[in-house]
């Protein structure tokens, strides 16, 4: 599944679609009741079969639910740390302003002085 999801999609990451016991259990009615719907369109006769028999529908849910909560722990790690990096820029330049000033090379300081002279 994970090596058809980074084919298909192109996920850098691999997809645990069991990482809890309910999750599992979910993955497992899932697959059960694919093979439940094959076996019935298996013992069908043609002219009774449907069309409309979603044989793999519920594995399908459960494997779409798991890519979509994936994504979305991966968004808000990411804006989280894009969050963060604003933050470090921040405090860079805050830091190297401060450090500046206090070496008597503040620009603004300096533009200011220079005006002030100047008129």
């Amino acid at each position: 599944m994970n090596i058809a999801l980074k084919k298909l999609l192109g996920l850098p990451f691999p997809i645990i679609t069991t990482a809890t016991l309910q999750q599992r259990g979910e993955f497992i009615g899932a697959i059960k009741d694919c093979r439940t719907r094959l076996q019935n369109i298996t013992t069908q006769q043609p002219a009774s079969r449907s069309r409309a028999n979603p044989v793999f529908e519920k594995l399908i849910t459960v494997v779409f639910n798991r890519v979509l909560q994936a994504v979305r722990q991966v968004n808000t790690l990411v804006q989280a740390r894009t969050e963060a990096a604003a933050i470090e820029e921040e405090d860079r330049i805050a830091r190297r302003t401060r450090e500046r000033a206090a070496e008597g090379q503040c620009v603004i300081c300096k533009w200011i002085l220079f005006i002030y002279f100047i008129v």
